[in-house]
């Protein structure tokens, strides 16, 4: 887990996962925005913490500019935050954490079980599915009915995304683009470096050992590139800083009696 938080604790301090949430939702159209800002805080988690902080005050201004009532879409923000922490459509940071849980445990029945970071990959990808219309039917039906008539007044949603962010994602993604063609090369030939040497397969194979760099390497290369654009890591020491803030920021938050459980 330590090991891909590097990656992800980076992302999330120079300002790209924050980016990225922005984008995603104020760029929604107006129908389907709710189920997206429900989709967009189910698979935030695998930025650990950062949605749970990030989406309910972006998406409460939002229902503002919308005229519905903003506690609703803070509290949907939140609940699919919390609620659908351990559900995604990717690999997220606690899939590490519980494999290093569930290989020891396998041990004590078969000595000889080898698992990998994606068993749950099949349950946490159908559980997103599941949640976000059940999230949807909740707050449209129970929770904002429940709240009133919104009376305030209607204004512009606040934190647009900027020109310098947008180029910062577009930058980001091209660096995803890259790595993720380079290890598509290392991994879908027929005698590819990452393939089972002996029979040429991916269930056990170097790939399903390196999952947890590779995750790493992922984030770590796309927030380089977003911090480069925005001017937020200008150098060797600035990227120390980043990394020294992000994993003591973690620590702070798992360590809190409040914080979700992992």
């Amino acid at each position: 887990m330590l090991v891909v938080m590097l990656g992800v604790g980076l992302a999330e301090s120079t300002g790209l996962i924050t980016a990225f949430m922005k984008a995603s939702i104020l760029k929604a159209p107006q129908k389907i925005i709710l189920p997206t800002i429900i989709l967009v805080a189910i698979c935030g988690n695998a930025a650990a913490d950062a949605a749970m902080v990030v989406l309910p005050p972006i998406v409460a201004m939002i229902f503002v500019a919308l005229g519905r009532h903003p506690i609703a879409g803070l509290a949907a923000a939140y609940a699919a935050c919390a609620g659908g922490f351990g559900a995604n459509l990717i690999l997220s940071v606690s899939d590490p954490l519980i494999y290093g849980f569930t290989e020891p445990a396998a041990h004590i029945v078969d000595a000889s079980y080898k698992g990998n970071p994606i068993i749950n990959y099949y349950f946490i990808a159908v559980s997103a599915i599941v949640l976000v219309p059940v999230a949807t039917f909740v707050t449209n039906r129970i929770v904002e009915p429940r709240l009133g008539k919104y009376e305030g007044t209607t204004e512009q949603a606040g934190e647009e995304i900027t020109p310098t962010e947008k180029k910062s994602l577009l930058w980001a993604g091209a660096s995803l683009v890259v790595v993720g063609a380079i290890i598509a090369f290392m991994t879908l030939p027929e005698n590819a470096i990452l393939r089972n040497p002996e029979d040429g397969g991916l269930i056990v194979s170097p790939f399903m050992d390196s999952i947890i760099p590779l995750m790493m390497i992922l984030f770590l290369f796309s927030a380089l590139v977003s911090g480069k654009v925005t001017g937020s890591m200008k150098d060797s020491k600035d990227l120390g800083d980043q990394l020294g803030k992000a994993m003591s920021g973690k620590a702070r938050t798992s360590s809190s009696p409040s914080s979700p459980p992992r």
